[in-house]
């Protein structure tokens, strides 16, 4: 198997990868090393401007921190939401079947209860000093209390309905909704007996994922039923849902719960109504990039290879 040099090239507008196979790099540096005498380029820069012959008169430097192959990793896979997560969490009788009734819920059912107890913890949202999803932390607009969750390194925190202020003269419950109607995932928790929920039940252009879990209880113990839906315009996110789709009652269904969340809100940057911030991103990274490790303007030197 052939030996190549493998290249990527970025630039504000776009990424451009490539091959070079090792012996035309060797080739054209043996020839240049013949003419000039001299010649203190790297192969890799040889590679570079057998790549894109006009660099060929740019001056190349080799930049080895380690802090700039973390920062082109972050760029390679970006995270636009910084290990930060905000996601709804809609409780629903059995007969609720429009988002209006969900919404106006002001009790929630055992089964709820217990289920906020496996997803995270209940916090005071007065002078809350981690993440706050866009809640309240001075004045109680957002109500007194909230779901948080840490999980490997990301904060989650949940929007929770049942834990905001009610408005009896609001049927819509739109200081409710407006929180959840910007979270790009929901979980609905239904209580047993209804009939299916359609996955489009919340109405919003941000919701792009939607989670319906279902408790069941048998004989054989506690579990949930789970249904994942998301937009056709969201690529296929890890981990699987199994054909069964059905959990025991526990951390171990929290953890693939948490996991399914947050791999499909990444997912949902390469939706086309994200890719603009995807791009935005991009961009702003790689600037700040170049400024931190380049070569500033007023301090160029001549290239390596002229004497």
């Amino acid at each position: 198997m052939e030996d190549n040099y493998y290249l990527i090239l970025r630039t504000s507008d776009n990424v451009e990868t490539g091959t070079i196979p090792t012996k035309d790099v060797s080739k054209k540096r043996g020839l240049l090393k013949t003419f000039l005498k001299k010649s203190k380029k790297k192969p890799e820069q040889y590679a570079i401007i057998k790549y894109k012959p006009e660099l060929g008169h740019t001056a190349l430097y080799e930049c080895n921190y380690q802090a700039v192959k973390d920062q082109l990793l972050q760029i390679e896979s970006p995270d636009v939401f910084e290990g930060k997560f905000r996601i709804g969490l809609l409780y629903s009788q059995p007969h609720q079947n429009n988002e209006n009734e969900m919404f106006c819920n002001t009790e929630v059912s055992q089964d709820f209860e217990e289920f906020t107890d496996l997803l995270g913890t209940r916090i005071e949202l007065q002078g809350w000093n981690k993440y706050p999803g866009g809640l309240d932390v001075v004045g109680g607009k957002t109500g007194k209390y909230s779901l948080f969750t840490e999980f490997e390194g990301n904060e989650i925190m949940w929007h929770v309905p049942t834990m905001m202020p009610f408005f009896p003269d609001d049927p819509q419950q739109l200081e409710r909704k407006k929180h959840v109607g910007n979270d790009r995932a929901v979980v609905i928790f239904r209580d047993p007996g209804g009939d299916p929920i359609p996955p489009n039940i919340v109405h919003s252009k941000a919701v792009h994922l939607c989670i319906v879990i279902e408790p069941v209880h048998n004989e054989e113990g506690d579990f949930y039923r789970v249904c994942v839906a998301y937009k056709n315009t969201v690529p296929f996110f890890e981990p699987a849902l199994p054909e069964e789709a059905e959990f025991k009652k526990g951390p171990t269904f929290i953890n693939f719960l948490l996991h399914k969340l947050i791999n499909g809100i990444q997912a949902t940057s390469h939706a086309e109504e994200f890719k603009q911030l995807m791009s935005f991103k991009y961009k702003h990274s790689l600037t700040c990039l170049c400024s931190d490790y380049g070569v500033k303007q007023e301090k160029k030197e001549q290239p390596e290879d002229v004497t």
